[in-house]
């Protein structure tokens, strides 16, 4: 019995039936019951000879999203190795054994992966490649009538809407092998745990691999196109001619491959060179190769002896070829001075010989590091306190209450301040009130000045002061300090004395 809980692989699947592929189905029912000392007793027994015929339908010309698991390398991605081939799973378990292939026994499905530059047919405007051309069957009558034949043979009519690539014959001959195509397809059964297994009951899942690996040589690898072609009825392929052969595509997508490793690579570096697959700064996550620079662990290097990038950054500076190292560096950086620094690079580019690219990797450090200070949020208080100094806590300041009479504050109908606010005078100067000077004098409509009224007053209160009894002032006379007597006292202050007898 297989194990739930290992992955399994399968060389194929084979269907009962093959798509576009009729079966008659014979209709019979019987029914019986036991008998009394043994045997049955037929109850029914039915047949005729009409019969059910049913044809198998599947994916022919496209497949639905629904049919895809997944690819690799995923579409668009530009850092996959070069060392991997890709490949799509399906769903459909027996998918690419469902129909009759170039060859008695041979998959109809096939992985074909091409370069950009091998397209055949381009766009009319802007030279790029075009990946695939929608046509239909009978589009390919005339130019290709070889391919034209097995199409009709597959069952497709003339009006069958299809998306072809026109690979190059030769190319095709090279990267597509018909002996290999069974070797590329195969049944993947996923264990129990896998999340894979839960998108099908079974948890088989059909895989179909590319012979061919990406090329990511050359200083920019170019795009890379993998098509799954349909192969059925497909025999003119064995000897393909003329300088394109038409291939109908159920599904393609593009990527552009790498030389650099991967992820993959350093974790299995750790299994050989336990320190190999930590990388410093500076190495790249493939094997050193001979003339490529070597920093550690017999990795590529990204940097050379002195910490510059390879290549060097595309960066130009008024006309001038820039350098630039990076604030991080697997070496020591050189001693600088202990001047606080004002600008970004007050030292870089004293005694630098004519001629050398100018360094900016201290200016783009001092850059980064300024602009993270500006980004803290104690800067702003910290700029505070050395102009204006500490910031003080809040002290609560005494409000001051207004202690003017409701009665003299301006009331809501007022509609004009000007005229509460300056009540002496309405508008067309007409006067309405008297001002200080005004109510000092006579007047009119209202009582006399101040000074008018208050001359009555002055003479009448002087009239009653000069009423009252005067007091009598007996002669004021000297008194000898030295011989006065208690009989001198008492002539000379006789009304104090009664007073105080009396009291």
């Amino acid at each position: 019995m297989s194990n739930p809980d290992a992955t399994q692989v399968f060389n194929a699947c084979d269907p009962l039936v093959d798509s576009g592929q009729q079966i008659q189905i014979d209709i019979s029912q019987t029914l019986t019951r036991p008998k009394n000392g043994g045997g049955k007793v037929d109850l029914l027994n039915v047949s005729g000879s009409a019969s059910v015929h049913l044809r198998v339908e599947g994916p022919q010309t496209t497949l639905l999203d629904s049919d895809i698991v997944g690819v690799f390398p995923s579409p668009g991605s530009d850092t996959s190795p070069d060392e991997f081939l890709p490949h799509i799973a399906l769903k459909r378990r027996t998918l690419p054994w469902e129909r009759v292939g170039p060859k008695p026994g041979s998959p109809w499905l096939a992985l074909l992966l091409l370069k950009q530059s091998e397209i055949g047919r381009r766009f009319a405007r802007g030279g790029d490649a075009q990946p695939i051309t929608p046509t239909t069957v009978a589009g390919v009558k005339t130019t290709h009538p070889k391919a034209y034949a097995r199409f009709k043979a597959a069952g497709l009519t003339d009006s069958t809407a299809i998306d072809v690539v026109f690979a190059p014959t030769t190319t095709l001959q090279k990267v597509l092998s018909l002996d290999d195509v069974p070797l590329l397809c195969h049944v993947r059964r996923a264990a129990q745990d896998n999340p894979l297994a839960k998108l099908d009951d079974d948890r088989d899942l059909a895989v179909v691999v590319s012979g061919r690996l990406p090329d990511a040589s050359g200083d920019k690898p170019e795009p890379h196109y993998a098509y799954l072609v349909s192969l059925e009825q497909r025999t003119d392929l064995q000897n393909p001619s003329g300088a394109t052969t038409p291939l109908i595509v159920l599904h393609y997508w593009s990527f552009t491959p790498s030389t650099g490793g991967d992820f993959e690579e350093v974790i299995k570096a750790i299994r050989v060179r336990p320190h190999g697959g930590v990388l410093r700064f500076g190495n790249l996550p493939k094997g050193h190769a001979a003339g490529e620079p070597e920093l550690s662990g017999g990795f590529a290097a990204m940097l050379d002896d002195a910490g510059y990038l390879l290549p060097p950054a595309q960066l130009q500076q008024d006309g001038t070829q820039v350098e630039y190292r990076g604030p991080l560096r697997p070496f020591a950086p050189p001693l600088r001075s202990r001047g606080f620094a004002v600008r970004p690079a007050p030292e870089e580019f004293d005694g630098a010989q004519h001629g050398d690219p100018p360094d900016y990797s201290h200016a783009a450090a001092f850059e980064i590091g300024r602009l993270s200070t500006l980004a803290g949020e104690g800067l702003a208080e910290d700029l505070h306190q050395i102009k204006f100094g500490p910031i003080l806590p809040e002290i609560e300041v005494p409000v001051a209450i207004d202690k003017l009479p409701d009665a003299l504050r301006r009331p809501d109908w007022v509609v004009d301040p000007e005229w509460w606010d300056d009540p002496y005078t309405l508008p067309g100067n007409q006067q309405m009130l008297k001002n200080e000077l005004q109510l000092l004098q006579p007047g009119q409509a209202d009582f006399t000045g101040i000074a008018a009224q208050s001359a009555p007053w002055k003479q009448s209160v002087m009239n009653q002061i000069e009423q009252l009894a005067g007091i009598e002032q007996s002669p004021i006379g000297q008194i000898e300090i030295g011989s006065i007597g208690e009989q001198v006292l008492h002539e000379a202050f006789a009304e104090v004395v009664a007073i105080t007898k009396s009291h």
